[in-house]
């Protein structure tokens, strides 16, 4: 049998301290380091006296002739190449180090741009602006102004920057998905150029607390039917390693492309993954909910009219409109215009319109035209300035509630919370309005008389089964949505573990009813419950290692979104980042940029660092 091969570099061979008198060579202090000769400063491959005596004898045999071994001379010679040896590599040392902290810095300013979705262009201002600071300030430090003029920072650098710190964060983000469940909010919305993008955004537990993050936009420059968003999805998933089984809610705005019966992308999810629980976003609903009736929308059309008359019908008209009510200090300098994509918008064209009406009722007046005539009439008719008012404090409430529904972080129990509690409302409303106190109706007030309190009611009562109607999905667990935001209140074998049997079938009801009834019996996390949030007592004090069923459904039910707002949001910041001066932004670094600008997480900007080869300014 042949002897096997002797693999030297797994000797842990030591250097010898007499070989650099000898032979005139060192060892550096580094990791891995090879022995260093000071008179050529070639490197030997193994740390082994052979390789080292062969060296000196075959290129510097010389030496010994000029500094004979052992005399003061060779001494002296040895120690003089061994401080040029270690002011040179010193010099390298600091370079690479100076070369390393200008990256870093160049990472950290594309990363507060990208924060604040400056284009890549910007980087080059920047940089003229932190060398002509360092100039004023540090005038007579010449290697601090210069440290700025050697930062990296071109818009092609820039450019890279981004890349490296979005896949960096991405990265992350992935390795934080794929160790457990996440829901996702899903929407899709048109940019400056008219590409379609799908806005992905996922929501989990890190670890530590609930997280929302952006997960992709993907481009689509075609069609947007239910089949091309499916197939646009799942090649995403699949591409990234990402299991459809993870996904335990989808949130959307309930196009027909989202949710179709047959073809849509929530249906062909579910045949995936049949568990899959698929929610109308909460916001988009109410706003649906809110419609008007015939009646109340034709006055809504005739305040339409009226604004668009006085704002849109000519510049001249508009600018002598805005000096009319600053002649007579109104409270607005002008009137709102109305638009049905955004959600407060009506109630607040309306109540501008209310708080100025007077003033408009007589410049209106100046006017000759029918038009105008048309207009005058309508603000002096009493029965429709009634509906004005009561216009005015329904969607007044509405706005409020809509407020309550928007922001990032709000879990579907919050929101679950907020819808019943404006059904109750809307009760309290109508039954204010019956009685005649309007204490919820301020504006009414003025027009008490010439109200159609009857019609008013009525109203309010389709608003409600409106409401009724359309958040009855959440009838169906709303048992566990009160479990999650307080166990202690539900039976054990109360209906709300059916629900959540039924929610999600891998869960055993028999354990849920034993930890309920054990947990509902430790007085320390009744007393805690009381204290802290929803998230938090579920997160922090509910131990998994004693409650894992429990703690399972309610982390399923708190990754939930209740609403696509992150997604609108995240849609403003991209017509922020791509607009009309940054329309040829490509797909890809619009994605790059709406990631940076919208993540929590933080690149490792250490690690991206030492990964690449730096070099200063060019």
């Amino acid at each position: 049998m042949a002897a096997k091969k002797r693999k030297v570099d797994t000797e842990n061979r030591s250097f010898k301290e007499e070989w650099t008198d000898a032979f005139c060579f060192v060892l550096p202090q580094r990791p891995n380091a090879r022995p260093v000769c000071l008179i050529c400063t070639e490197a030997v491959a193994v740390i082994k006296s052979g390789n080292i005596k062969r060296h000196y004898e075959m290129k510097h045999m010389d030496f010994d002739h000029k500094y004979p071994l052992g005399s003061r001379l060779r001494s002296d010679k040895i120690t003089s190449l061994k401080d040029g040896y270690s002011h040179s590599t010193n010099i390298i040392s600091k370079a690479t180090c100076a070369q390393e902290k200008a990256t870093e810095a160049s990472l950290r300013c594309v990363w507060v741009m990208a924060k604040h979705r400056k284009p890549f262009t910007d980087a080059d201002m920047v940089k003229q602006c932190m060398v002509t600071t360092a100039e004023t300030l540090f005038a007579e430090k010449k290697d601090v102004v210069e440290a700025f003029r050697q930062l990296p920072l071109s818009d092609t650098t820039a450019i890279r920057r981004a890349e490296i710190m979005a896949q960096d964060v991405f990265k992350q983000l992935s390795e934080k998905l794929k160790t457990g469940k996440f829901s996702m909010a899903v929407d899709e919305s048109c940019d400056i150029r008219d590409t379609a993008q799908l806005a992905m955004y996922v929501r989990f537990f890190d670890g530590e607390k609930f997280v929302e993050d952006l997960l992709s936009l993907i481009p689509h420059n075609n069609r947007t039917t239910g089949e091309d968003l499916f197939n646009s999805v799942q090649t995403f998933l699949s591409n990234e390693g990402f299991d459809v089984n993870q996904i335990v809610s989808i949130t959307t705005d309930g196009a027909p492309a989202m949710i179709g019966t047959h073809r849509g992308l929530v249906k062909r999810l579910q045949d995936l993954n049949p568990n899959l629980i698929s929610y109308h976003c909460a916001i988009h609903q109410t706003a649906l909910c809110a419609k008007l009736s015939d009646e109340y929308s034709n006055v809504m059309s005739m305040v339409i009219k009226l604004v668009n008359f006085l704002r849109s019908k000519s510049a001249l008209q508009h600018r002598q409109f805005k000096s009319f009510l600053s002649e007579v200090s109104a409270d607005y300098d002008d009137l709102l215009v109305h638009n049905d994509i955004r959600w407060l918008s009506r109630g607040q064209v309306l109540r501008r319109l209310w708080e100025i009406r007077v003033h408009v009722e007589e410049y209106l007046h100046t006017i000759p035209g029918k038009r105008a005539e048309e207009l005058y009439t309508f603000l002096r008719d009493a029965a429709s300035m009634s509906i004005l008012a009561f216009l005015v404090d329904l969607t007044g409430h509405l706005n409020d509630f809509n407020l309550k529904l928007q922001g990032r972080n709000h879990n579907v129990v919050d929101l679950h919370s907020s819808v019943a509690s404006f059904k109750n409302k809307l009760s309290l409303f109508k039954s204010d309005l019956e009685t005649g106190g309007m204490l919820h109706f301020p504006t009414l007030i003025s027009c008490r008389d010439t109200a159609d309190v009857h019609q008013m009611t009525s109203s309010l009562d389709r608003l409600l089964q409106n409401f009724q109607h359309r958040f009855q999905e959440f009838e169906s667990v709303k048992d566990v949505f009160l479990f999650v935001k307080n166990p202690f209140v539900v039976q054990a074998n109360g209906t709300w573990c059916d629900q959540a049997k039924a929610s999600f079938p891998d869960v055993e009801k028999a354990k849920l009813q034993l930890e309920l009834i054990d947990l509902q019996s430790d007085e320390v996390l009744k007393m805690r419950h009381t204290e802290t949030t929803c998230e938090t007592f579920w997160t922090t004090l509910v131990l998994d290692s004693k409650y894992p069923h429990l703690r399972k459904v309610a982390f399923n039910i708190l990754t939930m979104f209740g609403s696509t707002y992150v997604c609108e949001s995240a849609f403003s910041t991209m017509n922020n980042i791509k607009s009309r001066n940054r329309s040829v932004l490509t797909d890809n670094h619009l994605c790059n940029c709406l990631r940076l600008a919208l993540t929590e997480l933080t690149p490792n900007f250490k690690a991206l660092v030492h990964q690449r080869t730096c070099h200063f300014s060019h």
